[in-house]
């Protein structure tokens, strides 16, 4: 094989190998090369320390909070128990505030964003920290009011923070965080156990007596009443000696008249005694000749 022919085949191998590479590079996507995180923004990170105080300044009003005998209490306006819950939700926070903005590690002119005068100062009292005091100055609102720029005091970076973080601080300038009286728990009331109750039923006749009046005497009838009539021969006893009648009401009975003859009128004229008259009837009657009747009269 000549020279010739020997540099056409190695010319043709490195074609070869050539080839196969970039196929491979076309078929095989190249893998995307990898992002360098950018850090994340913070205002401080003291998220190992341990609380002890709050302070919150305004111009006007000032508030502190201290931790005494674990408990975190109001020192300023007033000396009251705070309620734990929000201060402590409060204060984790502002160990490591959550930024929602950077705007700069190197601002000059920190009044544009209202931290030349800052509207609030809050100092934050930790142990275990490299420095025991770390004051959070507070400038503006953002435009659509979501949050606050701040900065370290002595610092020139600048982050806005969420508003949910501020404005708790903002309200307790005005209303502290007083802790909610502890509800006085109900004694229940343990009533006696019923104690059974036996019934009798009486069964019987009720008597009612009655009071009236003095007693009225009886009526007595003491002289029977005899009435004769001669005409006809009848006697009629009106009355019973020793018959008793009440109501007592005791008298004699009296019975005074005239009894007229048989056939005669009271309002009549006697009959006619001429020839061709009645007889008169016997017996003794009213007629003429006839014998006038005995009017009996009681005897009292």
């Amino acid at each position: 094989m000549t020279g010739r022919n020997r540099t056409m085949i190695i010319l043709a191998a490195v074609l070869a190998v050539l080839a196969g590479v970039g196929y491979w590079l076309t078929t095989t996507p190249a893998s995307p090369p990898t992002p360098t995180p950018e850090p994340t923004a913070i205002v401080w990170d003291y998220s190992s320390a341990t609380a002890q105080g709050l302070k919150v300044e305004s111009i006007t009003s000032t508030l502190a909070l201290q931790v005494v005998n674990g408990d975190w209490r109001i020192t300023s306006p007033v000396q009251d128990a705070a309620d734990a819950t929000q201060v402590t939700s409060i204060v984790e926070q502002l160990k490591k505030p959550t930024v929602t903005a950077k705007v700069g590690d190197n601002v000059s002119d920190l009044n544009t964003f209202g931290l030349a005068t800052p509207s609030l100062t809050v100092t934050l009292v930790l142990s275990g920290a490299n420095t025991a005091q770390q004051v959070l100055l507070v400038g503006k609102a953002n435009v659509d009011g979501s949050g606050y720029y701040v900065s370290p005091v002595g610092s020139k970076t600048v982050s806005l923070i969420s508003n949910s973080l501020i404005e708790p601080l903002r309200t307790w300038l005005t209303t502290p965080p007083i802790a909610l009286p502890t509800p006085t728990p109900l004694v229940p009331t343990i009533l006696p156990t019923d104690t059974p109750t036996n019934t009798t039923t009486l069964t019987g006749t009720q008597i009612v007596t009655t009071t009236g009046g003095p007693a009225v005497p009886a009526i007595t009838v003491t002289t029977a009443i005899t009435n004769t009539n001669p005409a006809e021969g009848t006697t009629t006893t009106l009355g019973t000696p020793g018959l008793t009648v009440t109501p007592a009401i005791t008298g004699t009975a009296s019975l005074t008249g005239t009894q007229p003859p048989v056939g005669a009128s009271p309002v009549s004229t006697p009959p006619n005694a001429g020839p061709g008259a009645s007889p008169a009837p016997s017996g003794g009657g009213g007629g003429p000749g006839g014998t006038t009747p005995e009017v009996l009269t009681p005897t009292p």
